[in-house]
């Protein structure tokens, strides 16, 4: 259980929503399986199961949207196997395309006597000013 920061505490609390509402789903899930489990060994309904199992679906349905938002997944809702299909090989070909351009742009720099620095070069960099 969380505990309220102290008025002398100044450090911000930082969450993040969408791991955040993950830990929650976890929770709710093991939740809606123990109730589950204890309706089987009683025989009977608990009622409360539905307004859980309601409760886990509606969240799992936020974390979606959460995700479409954050660009995490692709939204795909009413396209059909053809147009997904469509869709990745022109990402494909596209990709296909910046390969091709990033390599005659290296040429063209070679060609001029212009240095490259590859990200390996940059990180390396990093690394030794962190020193």
């Amino acid at each position: 259980m969380l505990s309220k920061p102290s008025a002398l505490d100044s450090s911000p609390i930082i969450l993040n929503c969408h791991d955040e509402l993950i830990e929650l789903a976890k929770i709710v899930k093991k939740r809606v399986f123990a109730l589950f489990a204890e309706e089987r060994r009683s025989g009977s309904i608990i009622l409360k199961l539905n307004r859980l199992t309601k409760s886990y679906k509606d969240l799992l349905l936020v974390i979606q949207e959460v995700r479409f938002d954050l660009g995490l997944d692709e939204y795909k809702r009413g396209m059909t196997k053809e147009a997904i299909t469509a869709a990745a090989m022109r990402e494909r070909r596209t990709q296909e395309e910046v390969m091709e351009a990033t390599k005659a742009a290296i040429e063209i720099f070679r060609k001029h006597g212009i240095s490259l620095q590859t990200n390996e070069d940059m990180m390396h960099e990093d690394n030794l000013s962190d020193k």
